[in-house]
């Protein structure tokens, strides 16, 4: 598509006009078969990694009901689920789409083939906002909660300073708040193209993500890209796992 339109005269917007329409009928006849053949596909093997793995919460960016139908457990579907049964005509809620990039025309939108865009319109399940929200709410509980243990800490350690302490004592001393840990799975995603999505939960603070992916070296790639050689995905108390998917 950018490569089409970049050998358009600027005056000249049918073009984009005919490629928004080749786009919607893409969407739709991928719609189409995802719902008619892709899920009543019969799944007879299970991954492992998939299958051990025990989250809070699951982020897709795939278009088919298939994780829900093996694993009985819900997800938001970021890019919208195969659904063409219920009903038609209707609007595809079916994101297939680029990121928000700088094509040179002046007088000419080609906001339709944004992912961004698609979402908004599509009305896209908004979930994981509210999941953002809850997991920051909990991590500020335990932050004011472990600063009044480090106050409270100091306090019983001037009027304890001898150790070590019979048990007594010991039963005054502060506890520790166990930080809180946020398990969440990523499936499908495009680590560039949805970067705006995924964003929010790599900064996240005492969160586990394991997040599946193609190509051994793809993701290392597409990480220095987007946040520099030099970046880190660990934080304290938190981790991402990167799991290959092979065919």
């Amino acid at each position: 598509m950018y490569r089409r339109i970049k050998l358009v005269d600027k005056t000249d917007i049918s073009i984009i006009d005919k490629l928004e329409m080749d786009l919607q009928n893409l969407i739709q006849a991928m719609e189409i078969y995802f719902d008619e053949f892709v899920n009543h596909i019969d799944i007879t093997n299970e991954i492992e990694e998939i299958r051990k793995f025990n989250p809070d919460h699951i982020l897709s960016f795939n278009y088919t009901n298939t994780y829900q139908r093996l694993n009985k457990q819900d997800c938001c579907q970021i890019h919208g689920t195969a659904c063409y049964k219920q009903g038609f005509p209707k609007k595809c809620s079916l994101v297939l789409g680029i990121p928000k990039t700088d094509i040179p025309f002046a007088n000419t939108s080609v906001t339709f083939f944004y992912k961004e865009f698609q979402r908004e319109y599509n009305k896209n399940e908004t979930d994981y906002l509210k999941w953002i929200q809850y997991m920051h709410q909990k991590n500020t509980e335990y932050s004011n909660n472990y600063r009044k243990y480090i106050s409270n800490l100091e306090i019983f350690e001037k009027k304890h300073p001898r150790k070590p302490y019979s048990l007594p004592i010991m039963a005054l001393k502060p506890k520790e708040p166990e930080a809180p840990m946020n398990e969440i799975m990523i499936l499908g995603h495009s680590l560039r193209g949805d970067f705006d999505i995924l964003s929010p939960f790599f900064i996240l603070e005492n969160t586990n993500i394991i997040i599946f992916y193609k190509g051994d070296s793809d993701y290392k790639n597409k990480w220095k890209f987007i946040c520099g050689p030099n970046s880190t995905i660990e934080k304290e108390h938190s981790h991402i796992d990167w799991k290959m998917l092979n065919d």
